[in-house]
């Protein structure tokens, strides 16, 4: 009795601070008897609750029950109506096979025209839509099709298709014609002047023309332009007056030559694949000029001023002639063999400037083909690695390094050939003026010798 007595105090304790806790609404509980009540309108209040949720889930699936049948009912009526149609197909293939086999029998020898024609429309076909004449007359490959293509008879009008366009494309192949048509990243696309050269070669209509081909049914520029007699040829043509006769490019390949042709490096990219090897040596080769050029330059003055000095035999300090007749009157008092000895020290000391300059010329024409053989070797050695590594299956991945050890080799006897050229002329130029002083100086000998000779 004492452990029943303290579970309901505990209740009605419990019961108290649960009504202590709750908002103002609620009702404080006193005593065991309204703990009671109150549990009795709670669980009232869940009956009500659970009874309106079931009777919602009824309701619901009783929706649902309907909804269902009905979409049942529209899937039966769609499958009956499937089959309908389908025996309506078959029938109507039965149909189409009488009708054919009726228009075959009818249609007697102009059946096998019909055949004739299909052949002959799928023969030009290719060629047509190849051709750049069809971009000036756009819609005829596509309407020689649908007429090839189509299953019933065609009339009078579409056959006559398949001849003009026969003959449309034999006169155009001999015609040099403008046209209109859009070039694909040319003028926002929208249609450009372009100039026909029958069937083979197309540009634009312009000062500076741009090749363009056929390219997934449409044109497009070329990714580089050739350039040189090509290019002038086009651009004479395209400012040629009507009737004169101008020189102009034809590519039979229809657009494979000139594409091949632009393709190819120039100056500038032979130049770039050369690699560092190629630079040296063409940076050897400026500087070999400049040197060559200067000293060629310097001593083609010297020799003027020598020669004009050998005219007035003036003394003075101006070029190495006039210094070499200063140390003649600065020696005139010695005897011929001092004398001698003092002009032979004065050339000596003029031969050095002279000749300064010419060695490194000389040397930079040796070095330059050493240095070519060098990127020879380089490349090679990168063509081999490449083909270590990724074998020859393609031939691409060698053309770095094949391209560097080719270049270089030719970069080197182009940078040595000049310069070997440009030694031999500074040399024998040095060497001229260097002869003009030694005869002189001979010369004024002499003449003392014969002085001498005379007082004796």
């Amino acid at each position: 009795m004492k452990q029943i007595k303290f579970s309901l105090k505990a209740i009605v304790a419990a019961a108290s601070v649960f009504a202590v806790g709750a908002p103002a609404a609620t009702a404080q509980t006193n005593s065991l008897s309204d703990v009671l009540r109150l549990i009795q309108e709670d669980a009232r209040d869940i009956n009500q609750e659970n009874e309106r949720r079931v009777a919602e889930f009824t309701n619901a699936r009783a929706e649902q029950a309907e909804t269902l049948g009905s979409l049942r009912a529209e899937v039966n009526a769609a499958e009956g109506r499937g089959r309908a149609l389908a025996a309506q197909f078959d029938e109507n293939e039965a149909i189409l096979g009488d009708l054919q086999a009726q228009l075959q029998e009818e249609a007697g020898d102009f059946a096998e025209l019909l055949g004739q024609f299909r052949t002959a429309a799928g023969e030009i076909d290719p060629l047509l839509r190849r051709s750049v004449i069809s971009f000036q007359y756009p819609g005829r490959a596509e309407a020689l099709a649908e007429v090839s293509q189509a299953r019933t008879l065609p009339t009078r009008a579409q056959l006559d298709i398949l001849w003009k366009a026969m003959l449309q494309e034999a006169v155009g192949q001999a015609e040099v014609t403008n046209f209109s048509a859009v070039v694909a990243n040319e003028n926002n696309n929208e249609p450009v002047d372009l100039l026909r050269i029958g069937p083979f070669t197309v540009f634009t209509a312009e000062n500076s023309p741009s090749f363009v081909e056929i390219n997934q049914g449409q044109l497009v520029p070329f990714a580089a332009q050739p350039a040189g007699p090509i290019m002038s040829g086009a651009s004479s043509l395209v400012k040629a007056e009507p009737g004169r006769l101008v020189s102009a490019p034809i590519d039979p390949s229809q657009g494979d030559l000139l594409g091949l042709l632009a393709d190819m490096p120039n100056l500038l990219d032979r130049v770039q694949q050369g690699g560092l090897p190629g630079y040296v040596v063409l940076f050897l080769l400026l500087v070999g000029l400049i040197i060559g050029i200067a000293k060629l330059i310097a001593l083609f003055l010297t020799g003027n001023a020598v020669r004009r000095t050998a005219a007035t035999r003036q003394a003075g300090n101006s070029n190495p002639l006039a210094r070499i007749f200063q140390a003649y009157e600065d020696s005139k008092k010695d005897d011929v063999e001092a004398l001698e000895l003092r002009l032979d020290e004065a050339i000596l000391k003029e031969t050095p400037k002279l000749e300064r300059g010419v060695n490194i010329v000389r040397v930079l024409a040796a070095i330059a083909p050493l240095l070519g053989l060098l990127g020879t070797v380089v490349g090679m050695i990168r063509t081999f690695t490449q083909i270590t590594l990724v074998g020859t299956g393609d031939p691409k991945t060698m053309a770095d390094g094949i391209s560097q050890a080719l270049v270089t080799t030719v970069e080197g006897l182009v940078a040595a050939v000049p310069l070997l050229l440009l030694h031999a002329f500074v040399s024998a130029q040095a060497k001229s003026v260097q002869q003009v002083l030694e005869e002189q100086a001979a010369g004024m000998v002499a003449e003392r010798a014969e002085e001498d000779g005379a007082r004796a």
